[in-house]
């Protein structure tokens, strides 16, 4: 055993999660609780509502994973006495509802550091399934949660960080699935699990997974033996399957209207071409067919059952997901997500058509050069490292159709919280296109120079954002006295004390 290695280890886990907590502490404790309007007090607000054992409010926008873990977070810190606060309940108990509200706002914003740490942790192992190569992961993690991406969706609370966390965690489930010599069905059910985790926060994520085959060719051909297990040699997996999948299907037909009613079949005839590609490389035997669809479904199930099951549900949030076109439709044109037909599919088209190249500037030159400078090096290197590699041009105009896709949906409502999504995968991408260099002294020397960077970048972003605050536009006459519908108990019960000057 290297006691060196194990040495540089910790100290990378170590520093990366002072990074962590360093730029979350500095982007959310001293500004005030009114400096964020939007999704921070809605968020805290439905989180309050399922500690009071009500349903949230927040149900036209599937939000329910983050509302969820919040309220969870509420209830550890108010065990070890953190909070005064957890539910609606608890306010006639509190002798300053102020003081007590304040505390709330700044804590709930902490969670975002457990998150980045997840963030940080899965982005890594993804880095170390691609490349083998740990002290590189590490760095090009550093230079992620550094870079402004990462800094932006730590910086509030919001459904995006922990929706792209979950996505990525079925992304290398599904790596590591394609990566072993013999099937482990628990990678199966995990990214089940997780995708169903991710789009119960945001649905934008589905997106995501349905691009992320494209990556599979980064992981070399192989043929992965499959061995029987008790259930498969019963058929009980087989049947079982089929009450899973009418599960499914009743519950889609029930909530899906309009002319979302034809993405499961899609989505059907989607997970048929998938799984035929998935067995062509690496299985070559039907057997998986059957295997996938009954462990991805049952990490649906188990992942619905939590969600379900631990406070209320509003089953608004099946509806949302369901009706997912519809409700892109419904947040860009205000239009009606269950009546969605043709035309207002082909406007949300036109809407993006319009958008992508303020999308391009948004992503790649607004706020960072780095990603500008990453797509360049991956590019270079399909010469200089990878000319001896027929098959790196081919990966490199897939991860191309896969970013430009990406956004080019994504443009529908052109957003920077939605760069969490699919930025990572540019680094990702830099990773794999540099895993054949010899000498690797270069490259680490230029991300630990682009670290320093961002860094000094995101120094920068704090002293903007440290201490925002929008009192006068919450606390004012007119605004309380206004409906607030997604915090509209908070406006009546809250507002009133947090809004006292003294």
């Amino acid at each position: 055993m290297d006691l060196k290695k194990i040495e540089l280890k910790y100290f990378f886990q170590f520093f990366i999660a002072i990074i962590v907590i360093f730029f979350v502490f500095e982007l959310n404790y001293y500004r005030h609780w009114t400096s964020i309007e939007d999704q921070d007090l809605t968020l805290i607000h439905n989180s309050l509502l399922l500690n009071s054992g009500e349903k949230a409010e927040y149900h036209d926008h599937p939000g329910h994973t983050k509302i969820l873990f919040l309220s969870l977070w509420f209830n550890l810190l108010d065990i070890i006495r953190i909070l005064n606060i957890s539910s609606y309940d608890d306010l006639k108990f509190s002798d300053n509802i102020k003081n007590d509200f304040t505390k709330l706002v700044i804590y709930s914003r902490f969670l975002n550091a457990l998150i980045g740490i997840l963030f940080a942790y899965v982005f890594y192992n993804l880095n170390k399934v691609l490349t083998k190569n740990k002290n590189s992961s590490y760095l090009l993690s550093i230079l992620f949660i550094t870079s402004f991406p990462f800094l932006n969706s730590i910086s509030h609370i919001r459904t995006e960080l922990l929706s792209s966390v979950f996505i990525l965690f079925s992304f290398l489930n599904l790596f590591k699935l394609v990566s072993k010599d013999n099937l482990n069905r628990k990678y199966i059910f995990y990214i089940g699990f997780f995708l169903t985790l991710s789009i119960f926060s945001k649905f934008q994520s589905i997106f995501i997974f349905l691009l992320l085959p494209i990556f599979l060719s980064w992981i070399k051909k192989k043929r992965i033996q499959i061995k029987k297990n008790f259930f498969e040699q019963k058929k009980i997996h087989f049947y079982l399957s089929i009450i899973l999948f009418i599960g499914m299907f009743l519950i889609w037909f029930k909530y899906s209207k309009g002319i979302n009613l034809i993405f499961f079949p899609i989505f059907i005839i989607y997970f048929y071409i998938f799984l035929t590609y998935v067995n062509k490389i690496y299985f070559k035997d039907n057997q998986i067919y059957l295997i996938f669809l009954f462990n991805f479904f049952l990490g649906i199930s188990f992942a619905f059952i939590l969600l379900y099951s631990l406070k209320p549900f509003h089953t608004n949030n099946i509806s949302m997901i369901a009706n997912f076109f519809g409700a892109s439709s419904m947040f860009v044109q205000g239009s009606n997500p269950y009546e969605l037909g043709l035309i207002d599919a082909v406007k949300l088209i036109n809407k993006a058509f319009f958008s992508f190249l303020y999308y391009i500037k948004i992503t790649f030159i607004s706020h960072s050069f780095n990603e500008v400078i990453l797509l360049l090096l991956s590019f270079a290197s399909s010469y200089f490292v990878n000319k001896k590699d027929p098959k790196f041009l081919k990966n490199f105009l897939k991860f191309t159709l896969f970013l430009f896709t990406i956004m080019f949906i994504f443009s529908v409502r052109p957003s920077i919280n939605y760069l969490i999504y699919f930025v990572p995968f540019i680094y990702l991408f830099l990773n794999y296109s540099f895993k054949k260099l010899n000498s690797r002294y270069f490259y680490n020397c230029l991300i630990v120079l682009l670290i320093l960077v961002n860094f000094f970048t995101g120094i920068d972003f704090i002293k903007k954002q440290k201490f925002i605050s929008q009192e006068d536009l919450i606390c004012n006459e007119k605004a309380l006295n206004n409906s607030a519908y997604f915090y509209g108990r908070m406006r009546l019960e809250i507002f009133p004390f947090a809004c006292k000057k003294y």
